[in-house]
């Protein structure tokens, strides 16, 4: 019987996965794990809730792991939508990266001395339109009836933020205002005409009080 004794291959192949894969493996076992442990408790809150409200059906494991997914689905939808008009209120300023947006670096900020100029600049083209309309501004950034390229910042992608609603010479309220890619002190344009420079944190005190 010793003889039958058939040697022992060593060193035979054993399948593994990389580390890489292993770390993903992980991931996604673990979303899903949370995930259908968040289904149990969509499940119970809904039958919760359905205990005060009659005409609410109860819904089973199933349908609650059904709801989370639909739910997940239209979130993804709206964040995609929101990025998509991130990117039309400030052209340039993001790049697209995979699904998503990102920054685009290397903005040069213009100087000052160009900032107010061109702040001054879309002033005069405000008047000028205010006289033509019996003191009232423009609705809005895309008004038709005031070019879209009179809000572009100088040399840098983006538009100045606008508050509608206001009439030439209608005190010293904010008008237009630089946004927060210029800076931490911005240029602002009041009511009355003035451009003056402002500290973010006095920008916001009055934005919140108007």
């Amino acid at each position: 019987m010793a003889g039958m004794v058939l040697p022992v291959q060593a060193g035979m192949n054993v399948i593994t996965l990389t580390d890489i894969a292993e770390a993903r493996l992980q991931s996604i076992s673990f979303f899903i794990a949370v995930y259908l442990l968040l289904a149990w408790g969509v499940k119970g809150l809904w039958n919760y809730l359905a205990k005060d409200f009659p005409r609410m059906p109860k819904i089973n494991y199933r349908r609650a792991v059904a709801l989370m997914l639909v739910s997940g689905l239209f979130l993804y939808v709206i964040l995609t939508m929101i990025s998509g008009a991130r990117e039309l209120m400030t052209p340039g300023a993001w790049k697209k990266r995979g699904r998503g947006y990102e920054l685009s670096g290397g903005v040069k900020m213009p100087p000052k001395e160009k900032r107010k100029a061109s702040l001054v600049e879309l002033k005069n083209k405000l008047w000028l339109y205010g006289e033509a309309h019996g003191g009232d501004l423009p609705e809005g950034i895309f008004d038709d009836s005031f070019p879209v390229g009179n809000w572009a910042l100088p040399d840098v992608p983006g538009y100045y933020a606008y508050l509608s609603g206001r009439e030439v010479a209608g005190g010293s309220k904010i008008l237009v205002y630089e946004p927060s890619v210029m800076g931490a002190k911005r240029f602002v344009l009041l009511s009355d005409g003035s451009v003056e420079v402002w500290a973010e944190a006095k920008l916001r005190e009055v934005l919140k009080n108007e």
